[in-house]
Protein backbone atom coordinates (compact mmCIF):
# COMPACT_ATOMS: atom_id res chain seq x y z
CA UNK A 1 0.00 0.00 0.00
CA UNK A 2 1.49 3.30 -1.27
CA UNK A 3 1.69 6.09 1.53
CA UNK A 4 0.67 9.03 1.30
CA UNK A 5 2.67 12.52 2.79
CA UNK A 6 1.08 15.45 3.75
CA UNK A 7 3.22 18.27 3.02
CA UNK A 8 1.08 21.23 4.05
CA UNK A 9 -2.23 22.44 5.21
CA UNK A 10 -3.17 23.06 1.42
CA UNK A 11 -2.99 19.20 0.73
CA UNK A 12 -5.10 18.94 4.16
CA UNK A 13 -7.86 21.20 2.30
CA UNK A 14 -7.43 19.48 -1.26
CA UNK A 15 -8.66 16.19 1.11
CA UNK A 16 -11.11 17.91 2.82
CA UNK A 17 -12.61 19.38 -0.29
CA UNK A 18 -12.79 15.01 -1.98
CA UNK A 19 -14.49 14.22 1.39
CA UNK A 20 -16.89 16.85 0.91
CA UNK A 21 -17.96 15.86 -2.75
CA UNK A 22 -18.73 12.33 -1.61
CA UNK A 23 -20.57 13.43 0.81
CA UNK A 24 -22.68 15.15 -1.76
CA UNK A 25 -22.84 12.61 -4.24
CA UNK A 26 -24.21 10.31 -1.21
CA UNK A 27 -26.86 12.96 -0.53
CA UNK A 28 -27.95 12.95 -3.71
CA UNK A 29 -27.91 9.03 -5.00
CA UNK A 30 -30.20 9.02 -1.13
CA UNK A 31 -32.46 12.01 -2.43
CA UNK A 32 -32.75 9.89 -5.88
CA UNK A 33 -31.62 13.36 -7.34
CA UNK A 34 -28.67 10.88 -9.19
CA UNK A 35 -29.13 9.43 -12.24
CA UNK A 36 -29.63 5.44 -12.20
CA UNK A 37 -26.76 3.52 -14.97
CA UNK A 38 -27.64 3.57 -18.24
CA UNK A 39 -30.17 0.59 -19.73
CA UNK A 40 -28.51 -1.92 -21.71
CA UNK A 41 -31.71 -2.64 -23.53
CA UNK A 42 -30.46 -1.22 -26.56
CA UNK A 43 -26.88 -2.87 -26.24
CA UNK A 44 -26.71 -5.47 -28.64
CA UNK A 45 -24.20 -7.51 -26.11
CA UNK A 46 -27.42 -7.31 -23.47
CA UNK A 47 -29.70 -9.34 -25.62
CA UNK A 48 -30.09 -13.03 -25.31
CA UNK A 49 -29.20 -15.56 -28.02
CA UNK A 50 -30.50 -18.65 -26.42
CA UNK A 51 -34.44 -19.32 -25.79
CA UNK A 52 -35.94 -18.19 -22.90
CA UNK A 53 -36.04 -20.39 -19.93
CA UNK A 54 -38.74 -19.71 -17.07
CA UNK A 55 -38.09 -17.32 -14.26
CA UNK A 56 -35.80 -15.47 -17.06
CA UNK A 57 -36.28 -11.92 -17.22
CA UNK A 58 -37.58 -9.93 -20.41
CA UNK A 59 -34.76 -9.50 -22.92
CA UNK A 60 -34.39 -5.52 -23.45
CA UNK A 61 -34.74 -4.80 -19.64
CA UNK A 62 -31.44 -3.78 -17.38
CA UNK A 63 -30.75 -5.74 -14.48
CA UNK A 64 -31.63 -3.87 -11.72
CA UNK A 65 -28.73 -1.44 -9.99
CA UNK A 66 -27.09 -2.89 -6.89
CA UNK A 67 -27.22 -0.19 -4.37
CA UNK A 68 -23.89 2.18 -3.38
CA UNK A 69 -24.82 3.14 0.01
CA UNK A 70 -22.82 0.78 1.93
CA UNK A 71 -19.95 1.10 -0.50
CA UNK A 72 -19.84 5.07 -0.18
CA UNK A 73 -20.74 5.16 4.03
CA UNK A 74 -17.68 2.55 4.15
CA UNK A 75 -15.28 5.12 1.87
CA UNK A 76 -16.53 7.63 4.07
CA UNK A 77 -15.65 6.02 7.80
CA UNK A 78 -12.14 5.36 5.91
CA UNK A 79 -12.03 8.96 5.05
CA UNK A 80 -12.74 10.13 8.23
CA UNK A 81 -10.42 8.03 9.82
CA UNK A 82 -7.75 8.94 7.74
CA UNK A 83 -8.79 12.84 8.15
CA UNK A 84 -8.21 12.19 12.14
CA UNK A 85 -4.74 10.65 11.39
CA UNK A 86 -3.54 13.14 8.77
CA UNK A 87 -5.01 15.80 11.79
CA UNK A 88 -2.85 14.37 14.21
CA UNK A 89 0.15 14.28 11.93
CA UNK A 90 -0.25 18.03 10.66
CA UNK A 91 -0.33 19.34 13.89
CA UNK A 92 2.42 17.20 14.94
CA UNK A 93 4.64 18.80 12.20
CA UNK A 94 3.22 22.32 12.67
CA UNK A 95 4.30 21.83 16.89
CA UNK A 96 7.06 19.35 16.26
CA UNK A 97 7.28 17.72 19.60
CA UNK A 98 6.05 20.82 21.37
CA UNK A 99 9.56 22.09 22.02
CA UNK A 100 11.53 24.79 21.25
CA UNK A 101 14.45 23.48 19.04
CA UNK A 102 17.99 24.59 19.38
CA UNK A 103 19.30 26.47 16.04
CA UNK A 104 21.92 28.56 18.10
CA UNK A 105 24.72 29.14 15.72
CA UNK A 106 22.54 28.86 12.25
CA UNK A 107 22.55 30.94 9.54
CA UNK A 108 19.46 33.09 10.30
CA UNK A 109 17.74 31.09 6.57
CA UNK A 110 18.52 27.78 7.54
CA UNK A 111 17.24 28.69 11.22
CA UNK A 112 13.65 30.52 10.10
CA UNK A 113 13.26 27.77 7.63
CA UNK A 114 13.64 24.90 10.22
CA UNK A 115 11.23 27.10 12.43
CA UNK A 116 8.56 27.40 10.26
CA UNK A 117 8.47 23.86 8.84
CA UNK A 118 7.47 23.21 12.38
CA UNK A 119 5.22 25.31 12.46
CA UNK A 120 6.69 28.38 14.60
CA UNK A 121 6.00 31.98 14.20
CA UNK A 122 9.23 33.31 13.46
CA UNK A 123 10.73 37.19 14.82
CA UNK A 124 13.65 38.36 13.85
CA UNK A 125 15.94 41.13 16.13
CA UNK A 126 19.28 42.49 16.05
CA UNK A 127 22.69 42.86 17.81
CA UNK A 128 24.73 45.48 15.77
CA UNK A 129 27.49 44.90 18.89
CA UNK A 130 27.90 41.25 18.80
CA UNK A 131 31.05 39.52 18.01
CA UNK A 132 29.63 36.73 16.73
CA UNK A 133 30.02 35.82 12.57
CA UNK A 134 26.94 37.78 10.78
CA UNK A 135 24.07 36.62 10.34
CA UNK A 136 24.21 34.02 13.03
CA UNK A 137 21.93 32.73 15.68
CA UNK A 138 23.57 34.36 19.08
CA UNK A 139 20.11 33.91 21.25
CA UNK A 140 16.68 32.31 21.48
CA UNK A 141 13.64 32.93 22.68
CA UNK A 142 11.97 31.19 24.60
CA UNK A 143 15.03 29.24 24.82
CA UNK A 144 15.91 25.90 23.39
CA UNK A 145 13.66 22.98 25.21
CA UNK A 146 10.63 25.03 26.41
CA UNK A 147 7.63 23.38 25.55
CA UNK A 148 5.29 25.63 23.12
CA UNK A 149 1.65 25.78 21.64
CA UNK A 150 1.73 24.85 18.33
CA UNK A 151 1.88 28.17 15.80
CA UNK A 152 4.02 29.46 19.09
CA UNK A 153 6.37 32.56 18.42
CA UNK A 154 10.21 32.22 18.55
CA UNK A 155 12.27 35.30 18.73
CA UNK A 156 15.76 35.00 16.76
CA UNK A 157 18.31 37.50 17.79
CA UNK A 158 21.04 37.51 14.86
CA UNK A 159 24.57 39.02 14.97
CA UNK A 160 25.03 42.41 12.77
CA UNK A 161 22.76 45.14 11.62
CA UNK A 162 19.34 44.81 10.63
CA UNK A 163 19.15 45.45 7.12
CA UNK A 164 16.19 47.44 7.09
CA UNK A 165 17.49 50.14 9.65
CA UNK A 166 19.20 52.14 6.88
CA UNK A 167 18.05 51.63 3.78
CA UNK A 168 19.32 53.60 1.00
CA UNK A 169 16.87 56.62 -0.10
CA UNK A 170 15.68 55.66 -3.63
CA UNK A 171 15.64 59.19 -5.95
CA UNK A 172 12.26 60.21 -6.95
CA UNK A 173 11.24 63.08 -9.32
CA UNK A 174 12.89 66.31 -8.60
CA UNK A 175 10.10 68.57 -6.77
CA UNK A 176 9.54 72.04 -8.89
CA UNK A 177 11.91 75.01 -8.13
CA UNK A 178 10.26 77.32 -5.79
CA UNK A 179 11.71 81.20 -5.89
CA UNK A 180 13.67 82.37 -2.73
CA UNK A 181 14.54 86.04 -2.41
CA UNK A 182 17.60 87.19 -0.68
CA UNK A 183 20.02 84.31 -2.12
CA UNK A 184 21.91 85.11 -5.54
CA UNK A 185 21.51 88.23 -7.67
CA UNK A 186 17.66 89.54 -7.94
CA UNK A 187 16.60 93.17 -7.21
CA UNK A 188 14.88 92.03 -3.63
CA UNK A 189 17.31 92.32 -0.38
CA UNK A 190 19.77 89.64 -1.52
CA UNK A 191 23.09 91.03 -2.32
CA UNK A 192 24.37 91.49 -6.04
CA UNK A 193 22.14 92.87 -9.10
CA UNK A 194 20.42 90.64 -11.21
CA UNK A 195 17.27 90.62 -13.19
CA UNK A 196 15.13 88.16 -10.47
CA UNK A 197 15.57 85.68 -7.95
CA UNK A 198 17.20 82.51 -7.82
CA UNK A 199 15.03 79.21 -7.81
CA UNK A 200 15.39 76.42 -5.71
CA UNK A 201 14.54 73.11 -5.41
CA UNK A 202 11.78 72.28 -2.74
CA UNK A 203 9.51 74.13 -0.90
CA UNK A 204 9.80 71.52 1.84
CA UNK A 205 11.96 68.69 1.18
CA UNK A 206 10.79 65.68 3.07
CA UNK A 207 13.90 64.40 4.92
CA UNK A 208 14.81 60.37 3.69
CA UNK A 209 16.65 57.89 5.79
CA UNK A 210 20.36 56.96 4.63
CA UNK A 211 23.73 57.16 5.66
CA UNK A 212 24.64 59.87 8.41
CA UNK A 213 27.18 62.52 7.31
CA UNK A 214 29.59 63.83 9.87
CA UNK A 215 29.49 67.22 11.04
CA UNK A 216 30.90 69.44 8.68
CA UNK A 217 30.69 73.05 8.86
CA UNK A 218 28.96 74.68 6.11
CA UNK A 219 30.93 77.57 4.39
CA UNK A 220 29.17 81.08 4.19
CA UNK A 221 26.97 82.08 1.23
CA UNK A 222 28.68 84.22 -1.26
CA UNK A 223 28.29 87.45 -0.70
CA UNK A 224 27.01 87.35 2.89
CA UNK A 225 29.70 87.19 5.37
CA UNK A 226 30.29 85.58 8.48
CA UNK A 227 30.90 87.89 11.75
CA UNK A 228 31.91 87.65 15.18
CA UNK A 229 31.93 89.53 18.65
CA UNK A 230 35.34 90.43 19.69
CA UNK A 231 34.99 88.95 23.41
CA UNK A 232 36.09 91.07 26.73
CA UNK A 233 39.79 90.34 27.31
CA UNK A 234 40.27 92.95 29.82
CA UNK A 235 42.60 91.52 32.71
CA UNK A 236 43.40 88.51 31.04
CA UNK A 237 47.01 87.54 30.59
CA UNK A 238 48.63 87.39 27.41
CA UNK A 239 48.42 83.31 26.61
CA UNK A 240 44.58 83.87 27.49
CA UNK A 241 43.53 86.63 25.36
CA UNK A 242 44.96 85.01 22.34
CA UNK A 243 43.65 81.86 23.29
CA UNK A 244 39.95 83.48 23.55
CA UNK A 245 40.43 85.53 20.26
CA UNK A 246 41.75 82.24 17.90
CA UNK A 247 38.94 80.54 19.32
CA UNK A 248 35.98 82.83 18.04
CA UNK A 249 38.39 82.76 14.77
CA UNK A 250 40.04 85.48 15.09
CA UNK A 251 44.14 86.87 14.81
CA UNK A 252 45.86 88.17 17.72
CA UNK A 253 48.53 90.87 17.29
CA UNK A 254 50.10 92.08 20.22
CA UNK A 255 50.68 96.01 21.29
CA UNK A 256 52.63 96.72 24.15
CA UNK A 257 51.11 99.71 27.01
CA UNK A 258 51.32 100.70 30.19
CA UNK A 259 49.59 101.04 33.04
CA UNK A 260 51.33 101.91 36.09
CA UNK A 261 48.13 100.77 38.55
CA UNK A 262 47.71 97.18 36.84
CA UNK A 263 49.55 94.28 37.19
CA UNK A 264 52.17 93.85 34.85
CA UNK A 265 51.58 91.41 32.08
CA UNK A 266 47.94 92.40 32.12
CA UNK A 267 45.70 92.84 29.10
CA UNK A 268 44.52 96.73 29.09
CA UNK A 269 42.83 96.68 26.31
CA UNK A 270 41.52 95.53 22.62
CA UNK A 271 41.30 97.17 18.98
CA UNK A 272 38.92 97.04 17.92
CA UNK A 273 37.07 97.14 21.72
CA UNK A 274 35.31 94.46 22.36
CA UNK A 275 31.76 93.80 21.98
CA UNK A 276 33.04 94.86 18.52
CA UNK A 277 31.37 92.91 15.52
CA UNK A 278 33.96 92.21 12.90
CA UNK A 279 34.48 89.68 10.16
CA UNK A 280 36.07 86.16 10.88
CA UNK A 281 39.79 86.10 10.78
CA UNK A 282 40.04 89.82 11.34
CA UNK A 283 43.17 90.50 13.04
CA UNK A 284 42.12 91.98 16.64
CA UNK A 285 45.36 94.14 18.74
CA UNK A 286 45.48 93.42 22.30
CA UNK A 287 47.63 95.83 24.36
CA UNK A 288 49.53 93.91 27.07
CA UNK A 289 50.70 95.82 30.38
CA UNK A 290 54.49 96.22 29.89
CA UNK A 291 56.03 98.43 32.93
CA UNK A 292 59.80 98.29 32.54
CA UNK A 293 61.25 99.28 35.78
CA UNK A 294 65.18 101.33 35.75
CA UNK A 295 67.70 98.97 36.28
CA UNK A 296 69.46 100.18 39.88
CA UNK A 297 73.44 100.79 39.64
CA UNK A 298 75.80 98.38 41.33
CA UNK A 299 77.90 99.43 43.77
CA UNK A 300 81.55 99.29 43.71
CA UNK A 301 82.81 96.68 46.05
CA UNK A 302 84.75 98.77 49.18
CA UNK A 303 88.02 98.53 49.26
CA UNK A 304 90.21 98.72 51.99
CA UNK A 305 92.43 101.89 52.21
CA UNK A 306 96.11 101.56 51.07
CA UNK A 307 98.16 103.11 54.39
CA UNK A 308 101.39 105.25 53.22
CA UNK A 309 104.22 105.20 56.08
CA UNK A 310 105.40 108.71 56.14
CA UNK A 311 109.32 109.47 56.36
CA UNK A 312 111.26 111.75 57.98
CA UNK A 313 112.03 114.37 55.56
CA UNK A 314 113.12 117.35 57.59
CA UNK A 315 116.40 118.49 55.81
CA UNK A 316 115.12 117.26 52.42
CA UNK A 317 114.33 119.43 49.53
CA UNK A 318 110.69 120.89 49.71
CA UNK A 319 110.05 119.94 45.55
CA UNK A 320 111.95 116.35 46.45
CA UNK A 321 109.86 115.46 48.79
CA UNK A 322 106.62 116.51 46.83
CA UNK A 323 107.38 114.44 44.22
CA UNK A 324 108.07 111.43 46.37
CA UNK A 325 105.19 111.87 47.66
CA UNK A 326 102.64 112.57 44.64
CA UNK A 327 103.96 109.03 43.64
CA UNK A 328 102.65 107.26 46.38
CA UNK A 329 99.24 108.47 45.99
CA UNK A 330 99.22 111.67 48.22
CA UNK A 331 98.41 114.99 47.83
CA UNK A 332 100.53 117.73 49.36
CA UNK A 333 99.60 121.09 50.90
CA UNK A 334 102.72 123.93 51.68
CA UNK A 335 103.15 125.55 55.01
CA UNK A 336 106.23 128.68 55.30
CA UNK A 337 107.97 129.02 58.17
CA UNK A 338 110.59 131.80 58.87
CA UNK A 339 113.74 129.60 59.70
CA UNK A 340 117.15 130.54 60.09
CA UNK A 341 118.26 127.17 60.83
CA UNK A 342 117.33 126.16 57.11
CA UNK A 343 118.09 127.65 54.10
CA UNK A 344 114.18 128.18 51.99
CA UNK A 345 112.58 126.07 50.80
CA UNK A 346 114.22 123.02 53.05
CA UNK A 347 111.53 120.75 55.03
CA UNK A 348 111.72 121.24 58.97
CA UNK A 349 108.40 118.99 59.46
CA UNK A 350 105.57 117.37 58.33
CA UNK A 351 102.02 117.16 59.35
CA UNK A 352 101.27 114.19 60.06
CA UNK A 353 104.34 113.29 61.47
CA UNK A 354 107.45 111.40 60.49
CA UNK A 355 106.44 107.73 60.89
CA UNK A 356 102.39 108.25 60.63
CA UNK A 357 100.34 106.05 58.87
CA UNK A 358 98.02 107.93 56.59
CA UNK A 359 95.32 106.39 53.90
CA UNK A 360 96.11 106.57 49.87
CA UNK A 361 94.81 109.63 48.96
CA UNK A 362 95.52 112.06 51.46
CA UNK A 363 96.77 115.07 51.98
CA UNK A 364 100.61 115.66 53.61
CA UNK A 365 101.05 119.66 54.57
CA UNK A 366 104.71 120.17 54.23
CA UNK A 367 106.43 123.41 56.92
CA UNK A 368 109.11 124.92 54.43
CA UNK A 369 111.74 127.34 55.83
CA UNK A 370 111.76 131.02 54.22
Amino acid sequence: MQKYVIKDEADLATIEQAVQEISKARNKRANGELAAPPSTANHPKSVSKGPATAGAKPVGKAAAPSSSVPLIAALSAVLVIMLTVIGFSIAGNLGGNGKVPDVLGQQLDKARSGLKNLGFTVKIAYDAQSSKPEGSVIAIAPSPGTKTKPHAAVTLTIAGKDPNSESPSVPGPAPAPVPVKGIGPGPGPGPGPGPGPVAVSGPNPTPTPGPRLPNVAMPPLPGISAKVKVPDLKGLTEEKGKLHLTEVGLRPVIAKGTDEAQPNGVILGSEPVSGTQVEKDAQVTIKVNTITKPETPKEAPKREPTLVVLKDYVGSSGRAVTDELTRMGLYVDFVHVANSQYSPGTVIATDPPAGSRVPFGSTVTLKLSL
